[in-house]
């Protein structure tokens, strides 16, 4: 009985040194905190090019000194970052909104993104939005950003407005159209209702054309889009419109793909006034 005791602690003395031996070398090894390092690449501390200036953040946030000037100047996250893929490469890219202020001045607001390249994201150039507003960011879609904003100062009457804004050629601009729906990748099917925003120089006589094609580019569903406001106007006008098809046959999984294209009405006829926008779709089977 004894020696059967005796071997038992021989065993768990032998298993305490050997998790006391590898507690020891696991502290005395360089430590690699992987929440930390995903973090310390996350949009909150990407690199954003503001007014020509490279502005760093940390934990999105940085305060510095102004050259020439006896001031200093706070850089900070306003909102966000929220998710989508603005650039068309099937990855979430970051959209923040970030405050720039001076110690004497109110704030500046800017938009940027934090495209997502691998493991990192990379900091885009900053759009600016304007100061002494309230900018929030309403919605992701089709690559096209919705921003809300206040209109105005203390003296007088705040509006709010809309505006969107796409990420083009390495560049935030102006959107000119924002499709509420169908959304990029969506399974559609008779009759495709097509909803969104577009500012009231895309229309002609209050619509513009829309064209859904197959896989291969013939059209098989042409009509327009209404506005459902004044259109004479450079401000976004909502509008609406319907396409009645016949699903595409099936034929392999290639065959779902189509494309609906919202065409800018061009009475003109010149090729320097055309412009369109193209969602890529899928044929509900």
């Amino acid at each position: 009985m004894n020696k059967k005791l005796l071997i038992v602690f021989i065993i768990i003395a032998l298993v305490l040194g050997v998790v006391a031996a590898f507690m020891l070398s696991k502290e005395n090894s360089p430590q690699t905190n992987e929440f930390e390092e995903e973090i310390d690449t996350g949009p909150m501390y990407a690199t954003y090019i503001i007014e020509g200036q490279e502005v760093t953040l940390v934990n999105g946030f940085k305060k510095e000194q102004v050259p020439g000037f006896a001031t200093t100047r706070t850089t900070q996250v306003f909102e966000g970052p929220f998710w989508g893929d603005v650039d068309a490469d099937q990855d979430n890219d970051g959209v923040l909104i970030i405050a720039q202020t001076m110690e004497w001045g109110a704030p500046s607001y800017y938009l940027v993104l934090a495209l997502r390249e691998g493991d990192t994201y990379q900091g885009s150039e900053a759009l600016f939005l304007g100061d002494r507003i309230d900018p929030q960011v309403l919605d992701i879609k089709n690559g096209v950003i919705a921003i809300r904003y206040s209109d105005g100062s203390e003296e007088t009457q705040v509006t709010q407005e809309i505006t969107y804004v796409k990420y083009e050629n390495g560049t935030l601009q102006d959107a000119k159209v924002f499709v509420e729906t169908p959304q990029t990748g969506a399974a559609i099917h008779s009759p495709l209702v097509v909803k969104g925003w577009a500012r009231g120089t895309w229309f002609f006589e209050a619509s513009f054309p829309l064209v859904l094609v197959n896989w291969d580019g013939l059209i098989i569903a042409q009509g327009v889009a209404t506005a459902q406001k004044e259109w004479m106007t450079e401000a976004y006008v909502p509008f609406e419109g319907e396409l009645t098809f016949n699903t595409p046959e099936y034929i392999g999984d290639f065959s779902k793909r189509g494309a609906l294209i919202l065409q800018k009405d061009n009475p003109s006829g010149l090729p320097e006034f055309d412009d369109a926008v193209e969602i890529s779709i899928q044929f509900a089977q």
